[in-house]
């Protein structure tokens, strides 16, 4: 168990920003299509996420990638890729004018 927890808090500390947007995917995933088994797992796990990234100050390596990730794992990665490129074509427009 306690070689669990090691490389668990060794993974937070090599790669936060990879663990901290796999938390915000999961955020985002618990409010998509809500059922009860759902509001149960967030009872526990969205007070946890936001208390972790309060007391943690990375704002680049950790808050930024939860945000954007739990934004992705709320519409769902075909409706992100879809709303991500019509900002881009739009980007494309606007700087051809």
């Amino acid at each position: 168990m306690l070689d669990t927890i090691n490389a668990i808090l060794r993974f937070l500390l090599d790669y936060p920003t990879i663990f901290f947007a796999g938390l915000g995917y999961f955020n985002g995933y618990l409010f998509r299509d809500i059922n009860p088994l759902k509001i149960i797992a967030m009872i526990f796990v969205v007070p946890y996420c936001i208390d972790l990234l309060i007391n943690i100050n990375w704002i680049y390596l950790a808050t930024l990638p939860f945000l954007l990730f739990a934004v992705i794992g709320y519409w769902g990665v075909d409706k992100s890729k879809h709303r991500a490129m019509a900002v881009i074509d739009l980007g494309k427009d606007w700087v051809g004018r």
